[in-house]
């Protein structure tokens, strides 16, 4: 995980559009969930909305996430990431945690009523850098959202109840 955390926190958005990232722990795992989890997970997508960096603060990015029927009025509430995935039609709300709150039952609540307009399917994620940071905050995910660590980005944790259960594939 070296390599995620002294890189330079500078990347080029999903949608071809370069943007800098302040300097800061938080950044890093932006970074990394455009540079690994979107490919990933939302290889589709679109960012509307990265918090902290300008070309994804105004425009046609705000334009476009009123016009799917996300709220703007409390933007103090949106998470660090917002992305639209085309092609499924799924909403990303993506929570960089580094010291401050993974999306809890609280935040969970506080998301879903700016979206109270929008048709989309919402997926929920919070991303960390690695394990150490997830057991951190592990007992304050809510249900019905997902986790990504940074440092094993080809892999999900599922607080999804049933909704993956079932027997391990055999190799």
């Amino acid at each position: 995980m070296t390599g995620l955390q002294k890189s330079p926190v500078r990347t080029i958005g999903v949608n071809g559009v370069e943007t800098t990232l302040r300097s800061c722990p938080e950044s890093r795992v932006k970074k990394a969930v455009i540079e690994k989890f979107v490919p990933n997970f939302a290889a589709q997508s679109v960012i509307l909305y990265l918090k902290n960096s300008h070309p994804f603060k105004t425009g046609s990015s705000l334009k476009e996430l009123e016009r799917i029927g996300i709220s703007l009025n409390t933007s103090g509430n949106l998470p660090d990431i917002i992305l639209l995935d085309e092609k499924r039609e799924w909403v990303f709300f993506i929570e960089a945690v580094h010291s401050f709150g993974p999306i809890s039952p609280q935040r969970l609540m506080m998301l879903e009523a700016l979206c109270t307009k929008c048709q989309l399917p919402l997926v929920f994620v919070t991303a960390f850098l690695d394990r150490n940071a997830f057991r951190k905050f592990a007992p304050d995910i809510a249900w019905e959202t997902e986790v990504w660590i940074a440092q094993e980005p080809d892999h999900m944790i599922h607080f999804n109840g049933d909704r993956f259960y079932g027997p391990r594939r055999k190799k």
